[in-house]
């Protein structure tokens, strides 16, 4: 169609064809339903997006690629994203473009269309069911926005579609079963929390297969054990790499501090706001679901059974600050057990014209709300209403959104952040404290460390109760900074007054930092998931030893060890290395020296920085690089911290390289009488600047 008017024309042509009993023909009923494919495909094409959340989780997997590990801050191993498979999907896509922006919003499209064709191709019963799915769909705002988004919604709706055609298009059975499990697996792989949703229908099947069937609880036992591999290896994994089975935006929520009931009300306010901003999708999933459970075929009503926990528990939870991102998955999942069902074309057409006026009816309806002239602006009362609950599609479009972007001849969001996020990036290794990381973090690049003070990306804060309780907004939990934590990022010391938070830092620490195969890792990583430091977590939540944290994007320098690109170097010193937390280091009396392989592509002139402690009395150094001697720079510290950044500038080779600290001056034994050692000076692991 050419105009926001004759498509909407033409769906109330199909409604109105509908409501006289069809089209007549097999073919005419084709064309009409592959009109109706083409125009949700016109109207997710002219409303893709990308928001920045996805650029939260895109930043990890960046970094990934480029051999820094899966984590969000390469100094330590976080799991920011809720989605993993979604991003699994995505990555080889973009590593072979090079480009994030059009990759992500084809892959999102050409996943939410496959769903879509499962639907009409295999969950239909008639031409007539598959056109009135595709009426509601259309008209959802939900369901168009998070067909993009860059979420992991567009991969949820295909994986859903065919858990419903494996459970109601075929009877009971074990083989059925393993399907199942194997769907919910990837489901859960996807995003944990729409399990839930698919539970009632594989219990279901369970029983039938164990009760009229036959089938051992052996058997039973084994194949879910194999079918749920893809979920059970990342559960594993995660645990063993982050040192937690969930994302670390689990524990953020986990530990807000906020009463029960005030979630659920805000939950309940998520439904409220949905049906003010987009009413066909709740109305559509609450008749669908009086319908599909009005048939009382179990595998039907099982599946009816699973949206209304999901639903329930989404009220539980809070909701959300996305309006309609919830309600997305389960509309389209209802709709594929709806269509199921045998009704005469006649009720298809009524079902179609209700969801096609409901749309209508929307602040912003599908089909007239998608152009450049209309769609997206910045953050005003018009997208987030009184409740924080935001049209986050009309917040971003106009700087993330796909037609904006083609608009102004590139492929790279124009937003504020982005830009601030270069400029960050030319300036090089500092610690950045800032709310809103996604596209900011993505494109300040890896050598910038972001202390996300709504705690999504930090394994401490995640443990801290919320700052304030009053005028809170859902999914931005405000954490107040411990006193000593940004002086602790900068320095690599534990540096946290309050000690209850310290020792909470220093395991935390241990878990995102040290040596994955590491004995005393593994040691916490069992005490911190069996509930050991729970005592610590409740304690820790009433310090009153935080500050606020700063307005805006504040730029900390990073000093030493904190660098986020650490040299691997084999240490000699007079002593063996100590430890202080998980910060290694070494004390000598005289001299120390440093093996390391520089990494390739390493030019000769890159900066080495190394945190050394000057212990004994006048002390001197000279420093040997590859057998050649090179000036230091010594630079400020940071105030209470006894290690001074000093800078080396090679010259570097490639393979292998030494350096040779020679030291000067009068050892001191330490006060106290307990040491016996005379010490001059120590260093840290140095880091590439």
């Amino acid at each position: 169609m050419n105009s926001a008017g004759g498509e909407t024309q033409a769906m109330g042509g199909v409604t109105a064809r509908l409501l006289r009993g069809g089209w007549g023909s097999p073919v005419q009923e084709r064309l009409v339903v592959s009109g109706l494919l083409l125009l949700l495909l016109a109207v997710v094409i002219n409303s893709a997006w990308l928001g920045d959340d996805f650029y939260i989780g895109l930043r990890s997997f960046d970094n990934f690629l480029n051999g820094h590990g899966l984590r969000w801050n390469v100094a330590e191993r976080v799991q920011v994203f809720t989605d993993p498979l979604w991003y699994f999907v995505l990555t080889p896509f973009y590593a072979a473009t090079g480009e994030t922006f059009v990759t992500t919003i084809v892959l999102a499209i050409v996943t939410s269309m496959a769903a879509v064709f499962v639907l009409v191709r295999y969950a239909a019963s008639s031409f007539a069911a598959a056109a009135a799915a595709l009426v509601v769909l259309i008209s959802s705002r939900a369901f168009i926005d998070y067909t993009t988004s860059g979420l992991e919604n567009s991969l949820s709706f295909l994986l859903t579609a065919l858990f419903c055609v494996v459970s109601c298009r075929q009877p009971p059975s074990l083989h059925a079963l393993r399907q199942q499990i194997f769907l919910s697996s990837l489901v859960g792989f996807n995003r944990l929390d729409l399990m839930l949703m698919l539970f009632p229908a594989v219990a279901y099947t369970t029983w039938i297969v164990w009760r009229e069937q036959k089938v051992s609880l052996g058997r039973l036992f084994w194949s879910a054990v194999v079918c749920s591999l893809p979920l059970s290896g990342w559960l594993l994994f995660s645990t063993i790499y982050f040192g937690y089975p969930f994302p670390n935006t689990y524990y953020a929520k986990l530990h807000t501090g906020l009463p029960r009931d005030e979630q659920i009300v805000q939950g309940m306010l998520y439904f409220l706001s949905s049906i003010n901003f987009d009413p066909v999708t709740l109305a559509a999933i609450f008749l669908a679901l009086c319908l599909v459970i009005a048939t009382r075929e179990p595998r039907l009503v099982a599946g009816g059974v699973g949206v209304i926990f999901y639903l329930l528990y989404v009220v539980k939870i809070g909701g959300d600050f996305m309006n309609g991102r919830f309600f997305s998955v389960p509309l389209l999942f209802v709709l594929c057990l709806l269509v199921h069902l045998p009704l005469r074309t006649r009720s298809w057409a009524v079902f179609a014209a209700f969801g096609f006026a409901l749309g209508l009816l929307a602040p912003r309806p599908t089909l007239l709300y998608h152009h450049l002239s209309t769609a997206g602006s910045d953050i005003t009362a018009a997208n987030v209403d009184v409740r924080g609950i935001a049209d986050e599609r009309s917040v971003y479009f106009t700087t993330v959104g796909l037609l904006p972007v083609f608009h102004r001849g590139n492929l790279d969001p124009v937003h504020g952040w982005v830009q601030w996020g270069r400029e960050a990036r030319q300036v090089g290794p500092q610690l950045v404290v800032f709310g809103t990381p996604g596209m900011y973090g993505y494109f300040a690049g890896p050598e910038v460390r972001i202390l996300d003070y709504y705690a999504l990306g930090d394994p401490l804060l995640s443990k801290l109760p919320m700052l304030r309780r009053k005028n809170w907004r859902v999914g931005h939990y405000l954490r107040g900074l411990p006193e000593g934590y940004v002086e602790s990022i900068q320095t690599g010391e534990n540096r946290i007054v309050d000690p209850t938070v310290r020792e909470l830092y220093r395991v935390t620490k241990i878990l995102a930092q040290d040596p994955i195969w590491s004995v005393e890792r593994f040691t916490e990583i069992a005490k911190m998931n069996l509930g050991y430091y729970k005592r610590h977590v409740r304690k820790a939540a009433k310090s009153k030893r935080v500050v606020e944290p700063p307005s805006g994007i504040v730029a900390y320098p990073l000093l030493g060890g904190s660098s986020q690109l650490p040299v691997k170097a084999t240490v000699t010193s007079t002593w063996a290395r100590e430890m202080e937390g998980s910060i290694p280091f070494w004390w000598t009396n005289k001299d120390v020296r440093l093996d390391f392989e520089a990494p390739e592509g390493l030019a000769p002139e890159t900066t080495m920085v190394l945190p050394m402690e000057f212990y004994g009395r006048d002390v001197t150094l000279e420093f040997i690089v590859n057998g050649q001697r090179v000036e230091a720079e010594r630079r400020p510290g940071v105030p209470h911290s006894r290690f001074v950044p000093v800078v080396l500038r090679g010259p570097w080779r490639s393979g292998a390289n030494s350096i040779k600290i020679i030291g000067g001056g009068e050892p001191v034994q330490p006060p106290g009488g307990h040491d016996p050692r005379e010490l001059l000076f120590a260093i840290r692991e140095p880091a590439w600047e």
